[in-house]
């Protein structure tokens, strides 16, 4: 196994899933507080949970990078665990 190329691949990994989780989110539509047509509300409820759904795969991905670069470093990558 190439040692220096699978510490590449990691990194790359891992700079696109920091990228990803810094970019997530919807955007709020700028409606003043108050009355909303309960369409609405179920729609922004929606992507709320959207989000937090994508935000936890991304935060286990890059865990599991991290797993990966301490078993790079500890020479145990590669390795059945």
């Amino acid at each position: 196994m190439d040692v220096e190329r699978a510490r590449e691949l990691l990194a790359a990994e891992r700079r696109e899933l920091e990228r990803a989780l810094g970019n997530r989110g919807h955007q709020d539509d700028g409606e003043i507080a108050g009355f909303q047509e309960p369409a609405d509300v179920a729609a922004e409820l929606n992507l709320d949970e959207l989000d937090d759904a994508v935000a936890a795969d991304l935060q286990e991905r890059l865990e599991a990078v991290e797993r990966a670069e301490k078993r790079l470093a500890t020479g145990t990558y590669g390795l059945s665990i």
